[in-house]
């Protein structure tokens, strides 16, 4: 993620995410990543949040079930979502799993 939506986001969330928190994954991801993050602050602390076999995923040092359902919930999200752009996407690949959407696959935007 860009060092601009990361500032962002560790600015909106400061007992969510420390000063040097680092999000493995593409912009695309941004709003998904700030609605459960609005969503979790003050039940979680966020240990690592990336992209694994193309798809979201956030891990927290201690999560409640309540955390781990709006978690999941997010993860399930990030499947339909593509992670340059944030348009609706399709997983893809054989390989190297990447979620993204028909326009950054032509334009090879996924390329990054």
């Amino acid at each position: 993620m860009n060092e601009s939506n990361t500032k962002t986001l560790v600015t909106r969330y400061p007992g969510l995410y420390d000063k040097h928190f680092i999000f493995e994954c593409g912009d695309g991801w941004f709003d998904l990543i700030d609605n459960l993050s609005r969503a979790i602050c003050g039940k979680a602390v966020a240990a690592q949040v990336k992209q694994k076999y193309g798809t979201l995923r956030f891990y927290c040092d201690e999560e409640t079930s309540s955390v781990r359902f709006d978690i999941e919930d997010a993860e399930r999200e990030s499947e339909t979502t593509c992670e340059v752009c944030g348009e609706p996407g399709t997983l893809r690949g054989s390989h190297w799993l990447s979620v993204s959407c028909d326009d950054c696959i032509r334009t090879d935007a996924y390329a990054r």
